[in-house]
């Protein structure tokens, strides 16, 4: 007996059974959906192709192939899907397209572009599979395969010093990339504009082949911040920035006890200090801050949960969580520039 079924589930089109009649049970899968036996994978598989011949489509990845070894064949389920789309693409298509894969077999490699995976939907840009991606670097270079960093995707809360990592490190792998960003998302976020910039500088930069292979050793690194700024027609200036990342947390105190907490940085050369305070979780504000033993400055401002304040040369501005501008206020620290060496923020 069968029990505890959904006729037409998923969208599919219910049939009609006779009593002792044969009944074929498709394999489902969490996602929702059903995989495939080898008759149905090249029914899918021709429709998709028709679907790019007459779109004049030029660009896919194939997610998830190892589904099609629902099949029962194994491998050969991957490469029977691929096979007869590509088998059934118009001369013209074939010509020219882009394909790419979560994963790809030595069979598959004579008719795809580049392997390019690294999934950007459970984390920020730098911790979403971030050891796989680069993983994947060396074993590109043995296999004489396009050097890939993966998919990221843009957020309304992403920010720019996120983009620059992003943007170093395919510098330093001579690694191109997936950047998924809708025009929802681009109009959310508040400092569209300079990030399309960023990513355009240091393509240029990257395809004219601006970087040393000193350079592109320190690039890879990931623990490493740089900046990258246009110095005249193909010409760049590229800054390593040292960064510091210490986290507040508001606690209960004994009477008298000063609320606030000390962290240690230190600088390896002379320079200004830039400042960067993000709320989570919680309201934040006034916020006041003391660098190396120097008078306290208070900043008059209040942040909720995402919000920003952040200091750019002479001035203090506050932003929402999508980096759009709420106030600004003057700012004059107490200290002076900051010299090499040890340091500490309170």
């Amino acid at each position: 007996r069968l029990l505890d079924c959904t006729r037409g589930a998923w969208g599919t089109q219910a049939q009609a059974h006779a009593v002792g009649e044969a009944a074929d049970l498709l394999a489902d899968h969490a996602y929702k959906v059903f995989l495939s036996d080898p008759e149905l994978t090249v029914e899918m598989a021709s429709r998709l192709a028709e679907l790019y011949n007459t779109c004049g489509l030029r660009q896919i990845s194939f997610d998830g192939l190892e589904g099609n070894r629902s099949t029962g064949l194994g491998n050969y389920g991957e490469v029977l899907f691929t096979q007869t789309w590509y088998d059934q693409l118009s001369p013209e298509i074939r010509a020219h397209y882009m394909a790419d894969a979560s994963r790809t077999s030595h069979f598959f490699w004579h008719m795809y572009s580049r392997m390019n995976w690294g999934e950007p939907w459970y984390a920020g840009f730098r911790e979403s599979q971030t050891e796989y991606r680069l993983k994947n670097q060396p074993y590109f270079r043995r296999n004489y395969m396009p050097a890939m960093l993966g998919w990221f995707s843009l957020r309304p809360t992403t920010s720019l010093a996120d983009i620059e990592w992003m943007l170093a490190r395919s510098a330093g792998f001579e690694a191109g990339y997936a950047f998924v960003a809708d025009v929802t998302t681009l109009k959310q976020h508040a400092q569209a504009d300079s990030l399309l910039g960023l990513l355009g500088t240091w393509e240029a930069a990257r395809m004219a082949g601006a970087f040393s292979a000193a350079q592109h050793e320190a690039l890879q690194d990931i623990d490493r911040e740089f900046h990258l700024e246009a110095a005249g027609p193909g010409r760049w200036s590229l800054f390593e920035v040292e960064v510091g990342l210490f986290s507040y947390r508001a606690r209960d105190r004994q009477p008298g006890e000063p609320a606030a907490e000390g962290f240690a940085f230190s600088q390896a050369t002379a320079g200004p200090l830039d400042l960067l305070i993000t709320a989570e979780g919680t309201g934040a504000g006034p916020i006041q801050i003391s660098v190396d033993g120097y008078p306290p400055v208070t900043w008059p401002v209040r942040l909720v949960d995402g919000m920003h304040v952040q200091v750019k040369g002479d001035r203090l501005v506050q932003m929402r969580a999508n980096w759009e501008v709420v106030a600004t206020y003057p700012f004059r620290p107490s200290w002076p520039e900051l010299g090499a060496g040890e340091h500490r923020l309170e």
